[in-house]
Parts: structure tokens; sequence; C-alpha cells
């Protein structure tokens, strides 16, 4: 088994994720595929490579190590110690992901969605929105409009930088999250 499972596990019980027995439950295997990828993506050392399917980005050998490793996935009463860097991608994706009220009613949906809206824009970075919706939604024609909508959004405050926060970013996103509630 590899250490990358074992960190990525004890992300998860930071992240207080209710999963169960990925060999039984479909939920948590989706799950697990999704928060893997955007873990690494947010830089999360995890050595996974993630390619895009049916359902967004998936990675075989997660699958296998899930697979293989069922009880590290169930057996979350440990909260494991980690870096400051560590931990702030972990308390954005807690803010922004899981803290959504979408991710509350349709976790494996916004799940989806986020993802891969993410993979779009890591692997071609110059994609603007208006890109990225038409992307997603030729990829995923069934996800609904407001819901990639909504993933661009988070997708924006995920991937942002400080660097390059200016007045009118601000007002841009200020806007959209009016467009949220």
């Amino acid at each position: 088994m590899k250490d990358d499972f074992k960190k990525f596990c004890s992300a998860l019980r930071y992240l207080n994720l209710d999963l169960k027995n990925p060999r039984e439950d479909y939920q948590t295997r989706f799950i697990l595929q999704k928060m893997a990828y955007i873990l690494k993506v947010l830089g999360f050392s995890l050595n996974y490579d993630f390619n895009l399917y049916i359902h967004g980005p998936y990675c075989r050998i997660l699958t296998e190590d899930y697979y293989n490793n069922p009880k590290l996935i169930e057996n979350q009463n440990q909260i494991p110690e980690f870096d400051q860097i560590e931990k702030n991608i972990l308390e954005k994706i807690k803010k922004y992901v899981l803290g959504h009220k979408l991710a509350k009613e349709h976790l494996s949906e916004f799940l989806e969605t986020v993802a891969t809206i993410l993979f779009f824009k890591v692997n071609e970075p110059s994609l603007l929105d208006d890109d990225l919706f038409v992307k997603t939604k030729e990829e995923k024609s069934y996800l609904k409009d407001w819901m990639i909508t909504v993933g661009i959004n988070v997708v924006k405050k995920l991937l942002f930088h400080p660097d390059i926060f200016t007045e009118k970013v601000k007002e841009e996103i200020d806007i959209w999250d009016l467009a949220n509630d």
C-alpha cells in the first residue's frame, strides 16, 4: 500500500466525510475519486494520475488502493497532523466545496461538476468562463446549467491566489456570490 493512500485517508478524516466500505458503496467510491483529484490539483502531495472518464476525473491506481484497503477508509477515529500548506488546502475544500449548500443537497453531482471543471481548467489554463461552461456542457450534457455556473465560481475560489486580487476581481466574485443565493 502506498503512503499516498494513507495520507489521502488522513485528509478524508480531517474533512470529516461520512464514508462507508468502498467495496460495498458506490457513493463512497465516487466521492473518493473526486476528492482525491481536487486535493491533488490544489497542491496536496498525492502521486495519483487521473484521466477524465464518464463521471469526471478517475484514477485506476486509487481504485486498487481503496479496494485493497477498505478499512482505512472506514476507520476515521484519529485526526492526523498536517503542515500549514496542507491544512490551508483542506480548509479551502471545507469552506468552498463541502461547506457549499449544494454539497449538502447534491454532493455527488456537485463534486463531479467541480472536479470536471478543475480538470478542464488545469489542462487548459487559458479557458475563460464561457469556454469552461461550453466544454463542461458538451462533456456532461446531463449536468444542469446552474450547477455548472456555480461550479465555475467554486473553481475560481479554489484556484484563487491573493496576489492577483484586484478590486475588479473582487467585484466579479461578489456578483457571482449573489447569483449563488
